[in-house]
Order: structure tokens, then C-alpha cells, then sequence
């Protein structure tokens, strides 16, 4: 699609069509869990979007207000958001970026790894680091890549007697993170709930693990979304 071809409206949260939206995130081969309707709604509250055609391309735009001022905001847990779509190139997230209201004084937004700023721009740009896994691969082909400390981690952790937990609940996840990510409640309260609830949500898209020490007691849990 060429850019003489893209229409780039600026769509309020009630005239979204969450139907579409998700179709146009799942299609995209770089769609993320973050940028789904039900996760932005748990999580950002209130958010706009920039449509492209008949949602061949979008934008989530989390939005909030300070001093009845209008900002776009990174939601907590959410590291990534940006442009998704069929096809976007450097060309495609500029003109989505052009396409943000000038209402819109202040921007924090944190792209996805595969968008990418134009050369030249008056956007003030700040790097971050982020760690994206590729897993596609079978696990044999995986653990070559290991580090030698993290084989040699694992080979310790078995040789303990530690044991995964594959009927470990959502809860015990929660339980583990409050104890180890106290300052979560503070930044926002009530992140665990939304959590579970978005947790509850894609539960057929998603799998709980644990790990148990030697004594049995869980030391270590997780959940792991899928795509698609």
C-alpha cells in the first residue's frame, strides 16, 4: 500500500469498532497482547485511536488529562504500543505520527520494535532497551543459545530437585508478585486485579507455571500469553 493510499482519521474511544480493531492486530504479524482491545480498556481506561482505511492500519492514543490539559501516556504494564497493520514501513509511522491532534500537548509513547522513526524528524527520541525473544523454534534449537551460566543455572535448579508446577493458579502468580514487586500497588493501585482480570480474559490463550523448591513451596511463577 502506498502512502498516496492511506486515510488516517482520528477516531474517539466510543466510535471505535473493537471488532475490527482486534482482527487488525491479530493480522499483523508483529501484533502484540498490549495493543488488544480488552487489554488497552483494563489498562489504559480511556483511550482514542488513529484508524488507517477500514482499520488496515491503527494506533492506540491512552490519553488523560492534567490541568483539563489532554496527554498521551504509557500505561503501566503495557512496555509497547505503536503502529500496527498490514505492510508498515518508516513512511507509515511517521504519517501516523503527523496524524496525532495538535490537542495533544505532550506524548509518551514507547514503539514496538519494528516501528521506526524517519531519518530526519523534529520528534524528540529517546532509545530504550527492550528484550524480544524469538521463540519460534523448537526447544533443542532454543537451548544452543543459552547462555553457559543460565544451562548451568538450570542444570542446578533440576539437580536440587526442583520441579515445575503446571497447575499453578493466577493467584499464586499475583501472591509471588506482590511480595517481590511491592512498589506495583503504589504506582497504581488495584494493577494486580487488572491483571487478573485480563489474565481471565485470554485464559484460553494463555499458561500458568510455577516452580517448586525442594520443599515444595513455590519460589518462582508465571503466565505467558500466545498470540493468534
Amino acid at each position: 500500500m502506498s502512502q498516496a493510499n492511506q486515510h488516517i482519521i482520528y477516531t474517539p474511544h466510543s466510535k471505535i469498532d473493537k471488532q475490527k480493531w482486534d482482527a487488525c492486530i491479530n493480522h499483523d504479524p508483529n501484533g502484540l497482547l498490549y495493543a488488544q482491545s480488552f487489554y488497552l480498556d483494563t489498562l489504559a481506561g480511556k483511550w482514542d485511536a488513529l484508524v488507517m482505511n477500514d482499520y488496515d492500519g491503527v494506533m492506540p492514543l491512552p490519553v488523560r488529562k492534567k490541568m483539563g490539559i489532554p496527554y498521551i501516556f504509557q500505561p503501566s504494564m503495557t512496555p509497547v504500543l505503536g503502529v500496527f497493520g498490514k505492510a508498515i514501513n518508516t513512511n507509515f509511522v511517521g504519517t501516523f505520527l503527523q496524524a496525532i491532534p495538535a490537542s495533544f500537548k505532550l506524548w509518551d509513547i514507547s514503539l514496538h520494535h519494528h516501528n521506526s522513526i524517519p531519518g530526519e524528524s523534529d520528534y524528540r527520541i529517546f532509545p530504550r532497551n527492550n528484550y524480544v525473544l524469538d521463540l519460534s523454534g523448537d526447544y533443542n534449537s532454543l537451548e544452543q543459545q543459552y547462555h553457559t551460566n543460565t544451562k548451568r543455572n538450570i542444570a542446578k535448579a533440576m539437580s536440587s530437585g526442583c520441579t515445575i508446577k503446571s497447575d499453578t493458579t493466577i493467584d499464586d502468580v499475583i501472591a509471588i508478585c506482590r511480595v517481590e514487586f511491592p512498589g506495583f500497588t503504589k504506582v497504581e493501585e488495584g494493577l494486580f486485579e487488572k491483571l487478573k482480570s485480563i489474565y481471565l480474559h485470554y485464559k484460553n490463550k494463555s499458561v500458568t507455571l510455577g516452580v517448586l523448591g525442594p520443599d515444595g513451596i513455590l519460589s518462582a511463577a508465571t503466565f505467558i500469553f500466545f498470540n493468534g
